[in-house]
């Protein structure tokens, strides 16, 4: 079994790779309002945005704008755009967004609310444990913090068997790193997305019930 698992998690960790969305570094950057942002094409060769940057001018209750540029989708926002954005007290993310870089809210200290989409969420590590809202003891589930749909991170110190809630539909990168006493775990149906690292580190797991397996 744990030969098996160790095959799985390999292979979680080729799809995490491959569908992760990488900016040349060659793409044009352009402004509008608080925001920076890239224009690209993707395979289809319809082009969206992607938010490289926000001013710490911005402030309040926060809504990530569905288009930039005019007409073009924002799926993106790359890891550190909000850096440094603490008069931010809140913070709706579209379900246009595919994918949230790494510690994309650092710094982001006073954002006490957050949304996220229903839909299938590539969440990158650390992209809110700087916000309020992530510090907030009453915000985590017996150990786990999710936000909407999407199970952000979950206490080291969690053990035995841990079964995901019922309607989760991705799971952050490297949200069960270093669960050490974590044996097994249940994803129901609905997951579609595993972040890279999701279980890294968790030495003890012996067995997991997947939907796709």
């Amino acid at each position: 079994m744990k030969k098996f698992l160790s095959i799985f998690l390999s292979v979680v960790v080729l799809i995490s790779v491959f569908s992760v969305v990488t900016l040349t570094a060659s793409a044009e950057e352009y402004t509008e309002g608080y925001y920076k942002f890239t224009l690209e094409a993707d395979d289809s060769g319809v082009t969206y945005a992607t938010i490289t940057d926000c001013s710490t001018d911005i402030v309040g209750n926060v809504t990530v704008p569905t288009h930039l540029g005019g007409p073009f989708k924002v799926k993106h926002i790359l890891a550190g755009a909000f850096d440094g954005c603490d008069l931010i007290e809140s913070i709706t993310i579209g379900k246009n967004i595919e994918s949230i870089g790494a510690y994309a809210f650092m710094g982001c200290e006073n954002i006490r609310r957050i949304v996220l989409p229903s839909t299938p969420l590539s969440i990158s590590s650390g992209v809110f444990s700087d916000t309020a809202f992530y510090k907030n003891s009453n915000n985590w589930d017996k150990g786990v913090l999710y936000i909407g749909t999407n199970l952000i991170k979950a206490e080291e110190s969690i053990s035995g068997l841990y079964q995901i809630k019922s309607g989760t539909t991705s799971i952050a990168w490297s949200a069960f790193e270093d669960c050490t006493s974590l044996k097994s775990v249940k994803v129901p149906d609905s997951v579609e997305k595993i972040g890279m690292y999701a279980f890294d580190g968790c030495t003890a797991l012996e067995s997991m019930t997947l939907p796709f397996v």
